[in-house]
């Protein structure tokens, strides 16, 4: 089965495909610091599910969800980073207020 899993921001909505969802997945339990649960458990969630599923996350899990981002970003660079993972991350700097949203 196809799965989609949409996550949800302020502003957009990113769809990640199956692949993408499990490797935010792996990078999440790695690198995502003390609010780990917070942003595993919703995504978690939406994988197991299967077909379309949305993930919301708390401030918390966004934090914790872009920590994993960033860590991945400097592990392997921009290019072997799934497209919409990238968008992602741009979306979650943005609900955060983290610059260049900080005004």
């Amino acid at each position: 089965m196809q799965r989609e899993i949409v996550i949800l921001t302020s502003i957009e909505h990113i769809s990640l495909n199956n692949d993408a969802a499990m490797d935010l997945l792996a990078h999440i339990r790695r690198d995502s610091g003390e609010h780990r649960e917070e942003a595993e458990q919703p995504l978690l969630t939406a994988i197991n599910q299967g077909g379309r599923a949305e993930v919301r996350w708390s401030d918390n899990g966004k934090a914790a969800a872009l920590r994993a981002i960033h860590a991945w970003l400097d592990s392997e660079g921009a290019p072997d980073i799934p497209r919409p993972v990238m968008d992602l991350r741009y979306e979650l700097m943005r609900d955060l207020k983290f610059p260049p949203f900080d005004d």
